[in-house]
């Protein structure tokens, strides 16, 4: 998860480009992106994070590069969110896997349908705890993925118990299923009082 993305009091995403103009509560993205890789980066550029509403600074010389969607183009709180990914062929780890015949790590894929579930549940949650991954169950790769295919990841909740949710994410290309598991997550309450000084 990116936490210098300054989100909305409200639960709702911000439009992208903009983070004062947050869609309402449980709007969809209807085929205009959401939020793009962009507007997830930016603030970690910055060296900024965000903890209700304000803004700490962070050090400058920390550059978060994990961000493995590059649109979120549909989030209902709740139920699902839509994602969108294309690995580029220029990642480094292409060299070797595979010299020849790249292929995109199901690694990297299972980290993209995470990030898709975890906004889902961050914006569920009101962005006041945060999800983390604990467990990859029932994960199923039905085809390699190469660079440049464009995945649609799909989100939904199964189920909500206290602080601990299930969450079935699907991968197609093109219509086609390529990937998908259903993903364990805890929710946790971080606080960066401690470690962080405000300016």
């Amino acid at each position: 998860m990116v936490h210098g993305f300054k989100y909305p009091r409200n639960g709702a995403v911000a439009a992208a480009g903009s983070l004062r103009n947050p869609l309402p509560p449980g709007a969809t993205g209807g085929g205009t992106p959401i939020a793009t890789a962009a507007t997830f980066h930016e603030p970690c550029n910055q060296g900024l994070a965000a903890r209700g509403g304000r803004i700490i600074k962070r050090n400058r010389g920390l550059n978060v590069r994990f961000v493995l969607i590059d649109r979120l183009l549909e989030l209902e709180p709740g139920k699902r969110a839509v994602a969108q990914r294309t690995f580029p062929p220029t990642l480094d780890v292409l060299a070797d896997h595979f010299p020849g015949h790249p292929l995109i790590p199901g690694v990297l894929i299972t980290e993209a349908m995470a990030q898709t579930a975890g906004w889902l549940l961050a914006a569920t949650l009101g962005f006041e705890r945060w999800p983390l991954l604990s467990m990859i169950h029932s994960a199923k790769f039905r085809r390699p993925v190469e660079p440049g295919e464009e995945l649609r990841l799909t989100a939904d909740i199964r189920s909500m118990h206290a602080d601990d949710y299930a969450v079935d994410v699907n991968v197609q290309i093109a219509g086609a299923t390529v990937a998908g598991a259903r993903l364990m997550f805890h929710a946790f309450d971080f606080s960066l009082a401690t470690n962080d000084r405000a300016s």
